[in-house]
């Protein structure tokens, strides 16, 4: 009887070790926001737009004063670390995807065709030349004329992948920054509440979304120039997945909440280097 008791007891203990295994197990083969960011271009993404943030905008230097550029740099050092930038963004996306939903996306992206993908989107993504931009635009437009299902498939991948309201964010974000060191480069006397300064940039919210429109297309035409219909078929797909749309749709979000921060640090220390106010 005592026998058969320890017997029974080592048995139970043996499953509990196997089912704990599989658990710990299972835990360590999830893979992290980290990972999918790591394969799918998202952490070099990120790098550019700090780089871009970074630079002041051809425009705005034309009319600034010869001071601008060096307060500037003053304002941005430090807080563009692309490292910092994602650590935030990931800190927002805390528990927003499930463990299935990574390795979902993990599965995808790491498959031959997902490292096909992500390849052309970051070599669309790095710093456009002017040779670049033109042949996206002659592309754009052959494939309007010419081949309406591609198009289509162009116009959802845009939509799924949220690029247009991703770039208008990124064109907000920087124009509050921009708008900050502007009024303090002309030395206003009293400093622009944020409200006003969100106001402004609401107006100029239709111009700035139809000057980032054409871009995003032409830039869309040459990135995924070499896929065929199928491929575009495939991709659009899994963009449209349950999994792929909140990726996409709560990384804007946290990405947008993150530049929103900068900008507003950004602009702070502008007015700050720029003599308007103190730290």
């Amino acid at each position: 009887m005592a026998q058969g008791l320890r017997a029974g007891l080592l048995v139970n203990l043996a499953t509990i070790v196997m089912v704990l295994f599989s658990i710990v197990a299972a835990s360590a083969q999830t893979p992290t926001l980290r990972e999918i960011n790591s394969i799918n271009g998202f952490d070099e993404a990120m790098q550019g737009i700090a780089s871009s943030l970074a630079k002041i905008p051809p425009e705005a230097e034309a009319i600034s004063p010869p001071n601008f550029g060096e307060a500037w740099a003053l304002a941005t050092d430090g807080i563009l670390d692309t490292k910092v930038l994602l650590a935030s963004i990931e800190e927002k996306m805390a528990g927003k995807l499930s463990p299935s939903q990574l390795q979902e996306l993990l599965v995808f992206y790491d498959s031959p065709f997902g490292r096909r993908i992500t390849r052309l989107e970051i070599e669309a993504g790095r710093e456009e030349d002017e040779e670049k931009k033109a042949e996206g635009t002659r592309i754009l437009a052959e494939v309007r004329e010419n081949d309406p299902e591609r198009y289509r498939l162009y116009m959802q991948m845009i939509d799924d992948l949220a690029i247009m309201e991703t770039s208008e964010a990124i064109a907000m974000n920087a124009g509050y920054a921009m708008l900050v060191g502007m009024f303090a480069a002309a030395q206003s006397p009293v400093a622009p509440s944020e409200q006003l300064i969100m106001q402004l940039l609401q107006g100029q919210r239709p111009k700035i979304r139809e000057a980032i429109a054409e871009a995003v297309l032409s830039s869309t035409a040459y990135g995924y120039r070499e896929l065929t219909l199928e491929d575009l078929k495939r991709y659009t797909e899994f963009l449209a997945s349950g999994t792929a749309n909140r990726y996409y749709r709560e990384m804007l979000s946290a990405m947008d909440a993150t530049l929103s921060q900068t900008a507003r640090t950004l602009g702070h220390r502008l007015a700050e280097a720029l003599g308007q106010r103190k730290a």
